[in-house]
């Protein structure tokens, strides 16, 4: 992640390395799919609803509930918790592929 131009001062860099550790780096990406092991992962926490997507072998899979609030509402179910299960995902980790 390349630093963004308009971090400046010391609040604003400490919170561009929060959010640069919390969704990690392009080399990351480059190593599970490299890794010919890793056949899904689950990241997050971005705001929003994101899709599923398969890149280089690897299926990356956001499930965060999206956010409820006055001026954005991202939800598609009426409560926090119906939203919450909407999103669960289960993973089977004895399944062979």
């Amino acid at each position: 992640m390349v630093r963004p131009t308009k971090v400046k001062g010391p609040q604003m860099e400490r919170s561009f390395h929060m959010i640069r550790a919390l969704m990690g780096a392009d080399q990351l990406g480059d190593l599970l799919e490299a890794s010919g092991v890793v056949q899904t992962t689950y990241y997050g926490h971005l705001h929003g609803l994101h899709p599923t997507f398969t890149h280089g072998g690897v299926t990356y899979v956001n499930p965060a509930v999206g956010v409820n609030k006055k001026r954005m509402n991202e939800w598609q179910r009426p409560t926090f918790m119906e939203q919450w299960a909407w999103q669960t995902k289960i993973v089977d980790l004895d399944k062979k592929v």
